[in-house]
């Protein structure tokens, strides 16, 4: 996957939309899913505009447990598409560990595999990323320059040893899920910045 660097490009990751019990697993600042669901939305939508090529790198939903009717189901799937067409941008989205069914997602927003290369700029002056629902150690192109970014952790992935990730300059790897940003996706700037400051672990 190719994109030019004159377009707008955004990464994110992890929302858990609808899910309860993530406000207090990753200690969320929000009183209820309703609220979370509103202010993470509220919150891509500052960051991209319509333009915006926005990479998505999973769990954008998990499903209540049960329903009790298939009533309830649509109902709740209905809601569900509706919240999904109001966030900002050219959605790409790869597929997390909490998807119940992507039959969802893929009727609002572009469905990618679950390992991507991409490459932001021309041939002769290119950034490689490698993006994946799940942290590498290791990843193509590592000792080259190239980027890797990963959702899933929620910020809690740590170094063997103890350091976290998010605040280690080891490698440069990312994680881009919405609790390390409070709740904003990253501008490409951003993470190229941050990136500048990381250095390769062989």
């Amino acid at each position: 996957m190719r994109i030019t660097p004159t377009e707008n490009i955004a990464f994110t990751s992890d929302y858990h939309l609808w899910h309860k019990n993530i406000i207090t697993l990753s200690k969320r600042p929000f009183q209820d899913i309703l609220e979370m669901n509103e202010e993470i939305r509220d919150r891509h939508n500052a960051i991209c505009d319509k333009d915006t090529v926005v990479l998505n790198l999973g769990d954008a939903i998990v499903y209540p447990p049960r329903f009790s009717s298939r009533v309830d189901q649509v109902k709740f799937e209905t809601q569900l598409i509706n919240l999904l067409k109001t966030f900002k941008g050219k959605v790409f989205y790869m597929e997390g560990n909490h998807e119940e069914d992507m039959h969802i997602i893929r009727s609002v927003w572009n469905v990618l595999p679950p390992l991507v290369d991409l490459f932001v700029g021309t041939k002769k002056n290119e950034q490689h990323i490698v993006l994946c629902h799940y942290a590498f150690r290791t990843w193509n192109r590592a000792h080259r320059g190239s980027w890797h970014l990963y959702g899933h952790s929620h910020g809690g992935l740590k170094l063997d040893d103890g350091t976290l990730v998010t605040v280690s300059n080891r490698g440069r790897c990312m994680d881009v899920g919405v609790d390390t940003n409070n709740f904003y996706p990253y501008r490409y700037e951003e993470v190229k910045k941050i990136m500048e400051s990381k250095v390769f672990v062989a």
